[in-house]
């Protein structure tokens, strides 16, 4: 009976192969015919988790806990002291009933329910699912009700891919994990959980939330997940929390609200879903590229209809196959999964947008599982070798003070670094950390023009000479940074400053052609040139922290990376063979560094806000901007306004902190 027949196209599940040796009740049949078997897990404790949470034991320990027995060594001792008593002369008397049979003495054994939890297994004739049989088992849900920290759910353990959804997968652990692990982000919130498939995660999150919408297709499956959030009923009693089974098909555009179905939606269901949905959970649902395509559509048309902003955390296992029928191909159901999420994040259509983070699976381990290191939630792509060898080959080779070798030597032995230098840049982009032995800059004075005295300090500009590697890691980010602005169109499209395809003559070439059209409607030209002293000096770190998040959109870790980035960034100035004492940094970004044109521009994104307002044409070269207007000799209006334009500009440079020195050389 627990023996199982594989076909081809069989899906294991995780239960049985992470736990080989655990004891798991085959109890009755589903109405397709597949046995039903019942496992335990338990909730471990802060104590507990401690305990547990070394790599590689959570199998071990797993096995313990589902098959602990008495050691036999002690029993056959204990044995042998009851029951017999061995001679002088080694002779066992042996024990005769009154029939002067051989009495044959077993060891003791515990009652099953005062022990390791273990149930004693006994022949039984499974029967198909029907009422009568889940009222006979309701007796034995009581017994779990003493132990609030033990969930019971009933799973299958092979199935063919399509019914994989009553299978428990590691996914199911992690997101439960992170839910445990979070309990005052997830207390009292409204959650959708997609894909719930058993249910595990429903019935942990319902430990904390106020409602959980469990969701999913399949009368057979969504009866099991019903089933098991009646057999952990008193897991909900604490917080009083409530989890609605309901019918959710991702290829469908429709909720199903027909009173006659068997879990479909009421229209207090409806609202309430759309009105105070804070969270969307799914654990382990792509493995088919049709569902994904269905998952992001289903993703999208709820959070576009939502009034409020929504959280979607998502747990998925990057498998290499999922039935023996993959075992010598490679699944790309990952590929197709991080395809779709980033379509989804870099959708602009003015109904809603996403951003994606990943989140480090560091936090603490409540269920006995093997959390391996190819479970994750969503990330963003890391940069690859081929990427980083790209980058490395474009940075120019110049050698910083700072460098212990020479660069072009360093260069020539890239081959025997590469993959530690790759290490590094994604264990920054990773946790959002600047390198520190990166934050400080050798700046030397170099003359503005050949043409100026050299004896004049302000002819001068300083120009700062970071450390090789240091410009390694810039790059990286500044190429993602990039594709970011672009794809998303933030970048003001009349600035052709430190931009591809763009340059000092694509300015002058947009200028002149509007001054001749100007000409060409017998108008004149009136063109004001602004230009900011020490601009690049004068950022202010805070603003351009506050640009980058509500301007850009940057949050979570990319966003921690350049408050990083900004923060105790440090310089020397060196003449010759001299040097100057360090000093920090607290405005500005280094001239010479490879992000510092690209956050200036973002910096002074509101000045085109200023400028639109007033109807003036404007173009932009990085600090300098040109501002111009089309005017008749007889006509005032454009004069007022482009005067009006100039002085706004002023009042908001003037709010800028550190910018007010600069003021007077604007012209």
């Amino acid at each position: 009976m627990d023996q199982i027949t594989f076909r081809h196209d069989t899906v294991l599940s995780d239960v049985h192969m992470l736990l080989p040796n655990a004891h798991h009740l085959m109890t009755r049949l589903n109405n397709v015919g597949q046995p039903v078997f019942v496992s335990k897990f338990k909730i471990l404790s802060y104590g507990d988790w401690h305990d547990y949470n070394h790599p590689g034991k959570g199998i071990k320990e797993a096995d313990e806990y589902h098959d602990q027995r008495e050691d036999e060594e002690q029993c056959t001792k204990t044995n042998q002291g009851k029951y017999g008593e061995i001679s002088g002369e080694g002779n066992v008397e042996p024990f005769l009933d009154e029939d002067g049979d051989l009495n044959i003495t077993h060891r003791p054994r515990k009652n099953p329910t005062e022990g390791s939890g273990r149930d004693m297994a006994c022949p039984i004739i499974l029967r198909q699912s029907n009422p009568i049989l889940e009222r006979e088992e309701n007796m034995d849900d009581e017994v779990d009700k003493c132990f609030k920290d033990i969930i019971r759910i009933e799973h299958t353990m092979a199935t063919p891919l399509e019914d994989v959804g009553k299978q428990v997968w590691r996914g199911a652990f992690l997101l439960a994990d992170f839910i445990l692990s979070k309990p005052t982000v997830f207390r009292g919130a409204t959650v959708l959980e997609l894909g719930a498939g058993t249910g595990l995660t429903s019935i942990i999150m319902s430990t904390l939330a106020k409602t959980v919408y469990c969701t999913d297709v399949g009368e057979d499956l969504l009866s099991m997940c019903k089933r098991n959030v009646t057999l952990n009923r008193h897991m909900m009693e604490t917080s009083g929390g409530e989890v609605r089974v309901r019918h959710l098909d991702w290829l469908q555009h429709d909720l199903c609200t027909d009173a006659d179905v068997e879990f479909s939606w009421t229209e207090e269901d409806v609202a309430d879903m759309y009105n105070n949905t804070s969270f969307i959970i799914a654990a382990d649902v792509c493995y088919d590229d049709d569902l994904t395509d269905g998952l992001f559509r289903t993703l999208y048309r709820l959070c576009s209809n939502f009034p409020h902003t929504c959280t979607i955390f998502i747990t998925i296992e990057k498998r290499i196959n999922f039935s023996l029928q993959h075992m010598d191909v490679s699944c790309e159901a990952y590929d197709h999964f991080s395809h779709c999420l980033s379509k989804l994040q870099d959708l602009v259509d003015g109904r809603c947008s996403f951003s994606v983070e990943h989140l480090p699976s560091n936090f603490s381990q409540f269920l006995l599982y093997e959390r391996i290191e190819q479970l994750v939630l969503p990330e963003e792509t890391l940069d690859d070798a081929r990427t980083l060898g790209r980058v490395f080959s474009q940075v120019n080779p110049t050698t910083c003070l700072l460098d212990p070798i020479p660069t072009l030597f360093f260069k020539t032995l890239y081959g025997f670094f590469e993959e530690q230098l790759l290490y590094m840049v994604n264990c920054s982009l990773q946790t959002g950390v600047f390198p520190a032995s990166f934050k400080t800059a050798v700046v030397k004075p170099l003359l503005k023009k050949s043409s100026l005295d050299p004896n004049i300090l302000n002819n001068y500009r300083p120009v700062s000479n970071l450390p090789f590697l240091s410009k390694i890691l810039e790059k990286i980010v500044f190429n993602q940074v990039n594709d970011f602005l672009n794809k998303n169109n933030i970048l003001e499209r009349h600035q052709s400053g430190f931009r591809m395809n763009h340059s000092t003559e694509t300015a002058l070439s947009k200028i002149l052609n509007d001054i001749r059209c100007n000409l060409d409607n017998h108008k004149l030209t009136v063109l004001i040139l602004l230009d900011l002293t020490a601009a690049f000096d004068t950022v202010d770190h805070c603003i351009l922290l506050d640009r980058l998040r509500h301007l850009v959109g940057l949050s979570g870790t990319a966003f921690n990376w350049f408050i990083s980035y900004l923060t105790d960034q440090h310089f020397f100035v060196s003449w010759d063979a001299c040097s100057s004492g360090t000093h920090e940094i607290k405005c500005g970004v280094p001239q010479g560094s490879i992000l510092g044109p690209t956050l200036f521009n973002l910096y002074m994104l509101p000045l085109r806000d200023i400028i639109r307002r007033h109807g003036i044409s404007f173009h932009s070269y990085a600090d300098d901007t040109q501002l111009y207007i089309a005017v008749s000799p007889d006509e005032t209006g454009p004069i007022d306004a482009l005067f009006n334009c100039i002085l706004d500009i002023k009042s908001w440079m003037a709010a800028q902190p550190g910018q007010n020195r600069g003021l007077s050389h604007w012209s």
